[in-house]
């Protein structure tokens, strides 16, 4: 869990800050992220730009705007 303490709801970048931090496996794997749409749309372009996931192995839904 990341808590954003007393900051603001959709302004803070802790969870797009840990995903860019995490030591990737190299092995190919699946990826489910779900939060804030504009949250999920930078992880989810990190994951298929920067990790070289594939499309298939990666859901990203953004629930809030």
């Amino acid at each position: 869990w990341l808590h954003r303490n007393d900051a603001p709801a959709a302004s803070s970048r802790l969870l797009e800050e840990a995903v860019y931090a995490h030591d990737w496996p190299t092995a190919r794997g699946y990826t489910w992220v779900a939060g804030h749409s504009l949250a999920v749309k930078r992880i989810r372009d990190f994951l298929l730009n920067e990790q070289g996931l594939n499309k298939e192995d990666v859901f990203a839904m953004g629930y809030w705007k």
